[in-house]
């Protein structure tokens, strides 16, 4: 067996990138022999270091095991903070253990050792309700204390009074709880054959480290221009939206009170609209759909049409004023015009494979501008108008095409489909073409809107009733059945199998829990999971191909089916020959999987909301037509 050894920290915060630090560092082995290193935090800077000795023990009682850690990035950061190093080649990783025993497990420590090592979580509340007693006395002392959350100043305890154990007894605990975790986990995946899946998603592991190191740039002035401009477009929305209450001899009311709207919306004596759903509390739910159902069915240019117009619209620009809100408290200034954001990519943090981000929320920058519901249209600026590169780099934002859709052709083996994706045709003209029995080239939009319409619903599991329902027309589910049977008879088989096992594996083997209330889901989860492995598998190619000197050429940052490269200007690897390489890579990591999956790719300059498309060759850039 492998010489284990479960490595903990505790910090005085999440940002790791600023100021906060560990103070206490726990280990467990497979026998349970625990040991722990502490150090005093200043209570007035919130900043402490280990002694020399203490790191010099540590690198030297880690030299040579193989460590396991239940969050590692974060973990490997704050011991990296203190001087500790970690063997990026040799450790194991229980959160992402735990996601492939089970996807839709929540992965967190305590819960994931009370379900399945029964793991009371006593040490937890216990240094819980200390601390926060142990807070009242440290502000009137004047130190420092987390302004929002109790978990950072764990360290208050032990330090008002010496003799209380309450952090250690914690801190061990939690180590114990990770090596028992392993030891469990491992077991499982052996004998599932789960091993494989995991194991590839350990090689990422490292490639994500390095992305969250570095960041991703956003322009300061961009920023706080948009953030004002937004305020004031959502001000005159809440203005025009009281101007028609008021038509209607209805008070102005705060429109981001749910408390009032919910009143003007459906009381007899203000609108007394339809309530069409209710909130798990029972209230009238206010939230977008509703809104938008509402609003189509209002009579056109009515008072009331009109209100709820204003209201979807302000809606929107507060939602992007968040974003940006969210950016601009998490950026780090490293110029006058210029700051840098450290999105946490979470190689677990959905039931499909796919990424979730935070800290801010990487996976939410939208390159969409223009926004609808019902016939209405308006536009917005771009979240991505707020990232680029800095003056002395350049961005290639590569994107695989249609991803999803070749997915599902792939796997369903509907030869037409596939055979119009390998062709470059316009894939929802295509299907409208096939299912109206016409030409491509007389396709109107309104068809190809529904053709649209279908394929979406369909890769999202939608049966017979909600296909019809979303394209808006009777038979539309007939008509693609028709066409393509092959792909209904797949989506079949795979509700029918999820039914029997509640799970299913993508097209590389990675296993993924469907809900067993909702097995119609899988066609979604096999499409969303295997496109996430693809661009995973994409990542660890990239980062792993000898060409690339990565202290000049980087991965700034993965969304959806995109990867951002940065490059400086006057590198070599700035040129056709080492941006078609990563392409090829991309491509190379799904034809691994059985699926072609070429990728276009944008060359950005100022801003990434506004890239140029270009044609990339081993020899030239050309600007796509």
């Amino acid at each position: 067996m492998a010489s284990y050894l479960a490595v903990d920290t505790e910090d005085t915060g999440l940002d790791l990138h600023k100021r906060d630090m560990p103070f206490f560092v726990s280990t467990c082995t497979p026998e349970g022999i625990c040991r722990c290193w502490r150090w005093e935090i200043d209570p007035f800077t919130r900043i402490g270091h280990p002694q020399k000795y203490q790191v010099e023990e540590m690198n030297d009682y880690f030299h040579g095991k193989t460590l396991v850690f239940h969050n590692m990035k974060y973990d490997a950061r704050a011991l990296a903070k203190v001087g500790v190093n970690v063997d990026w080649d040799n450790f194991e990783e229980t959160v992402l253990a735990s996601h492939a025993v089970s996807s839709s497990d929540k992965h967190g420590l305590k819960g994931l050792a009370l379900k399945y090592l029964e793991y009371s979580d006593r040490d937890e509340r216990t240094l819980h309700t200390k601390t926060i007693s142990a807070r009242h006395k440290a502000l009137k002392l004047g130190w420092n204390i987390h302004p929002t959350a109790v978990e950072p100043d764990y360290w208050i305890p032990s330090q008002l009074d010496p003799d209380d154990k309450s952090l250690e007894d914690y801190a061990t605990q939690d180590a114990e709880r990770t090596i028992l975790l392993w030891l469990f986990f491992k077991e499982v995946m052996e004998e599932q054959g789960l091993m494989e899946g995991y194991e590839r998603e350990k090689e990422l592991l490292k490639v994500v480290y390095k992305m969250e190191t570095d960041g991703i740039t956003v322009n300061c002035d961009k920023l706080k221009d948009t953030k004002k401009f937004l305020v004031d477009e959502a001000k005159k929305c809440e203005i025009k939206a009281n101007f028609q209450l008021k038509k209607m001899k209805i008070k102005p009311i705060n429109l981001d009170s749910s408390k009032e709207l919910i009143t003007t919306l459906f009381g007899k004596n203000r609108l007394h609209l339809p309530i069409l759903e209710r909130t798990d509390k029972g209230q009238p739910s206010t939230k977008k759909e509703v809104l938008v159902k509402l609003y189509e069915q209002a009579t056109p240019n009515s008072s009331p049409g009109n209100f709820l117009h204003q209201l979807l619209m302000k809606r929107k620009l507060s939602s992007a004023h968040r974003y940006l809100n969210s950016y601009e408290k998490a950026w780090h200034r490293i110029h006058d015009s210029w700051a840098r954001l450290y999105p946490s990519l979470n190689l677990s943090g959905t039931g499909t494979t796919r990424f979730s981000s935070s800290n801010p929320n990487g996976q939410n920058i939208s390159k969409k501008s223009k926004f609808s519901f019902g016939d209405q249209k308006f536009e917005i600026p771009k979240l991505r108008d707020m990232f680029g590169p800095v003056p002395e780099k350049t961005w290639y934002a590569i994107d695989y095409s249609q991803l999803e859709l070749r997915v599902f052709a792939a796997v369903s083996k509907e030869q037409p489909l596939i055979e119009a994706l390998d062709a470059g045709y316009d894939f929802h003209g295509f299907v409208a073409s096939m299912i109206f029995k016409k030409p491509m080239n007389e396709v109107e939009d309104w068809e190809r809107t529904i053709a649209k319409n279908v394929n979406f619903a369909l890769i999202f599991g939608a049966g017979e009733d909600k296909v019809n329902e979303t394209a808006g027309i009777s038979n539309a589910y007939e008509l693609f059945a028709d066409q393509f049977p092959n792909a209904i008879n797949y989506m079949q088989k795979v509700i029918q199998d999820v039914r029997k096992t509640g799970t299913l594996r993508t097209v590389d083997g990675y296993r993924l829990d469907i809900p067993t209330d909702a097995p119609y889901k899988g066609v979604n989860y096999l499409v969303q999971g295997t496109a996430g492995r693809i661009v995973k598998h994409a990542m660890i190619k990239i980062d792993k191909e000898p060409w690339f000197d990565w202290k000049q050429i980087r991965l700034v940052l993965q969304i959806h089916d995109e990867l951002i490269i940065e490059v400086d200007n006057n590198s070599p690897y700035n040129s056709p020959r080492y941006i078609k390489r990563i392409m090829d890579l991309m491509s190379e990591a799904g034809a691994e999987m059985g699926i072609n999956t070429p990728s276009s790719c944008e060359r950005i300059t100022s801003d990434w909301g506004h890239g140029e498309e270009i044609v990339v060759t081993e020899t030239e850039f050309t600007l796509a037509a």
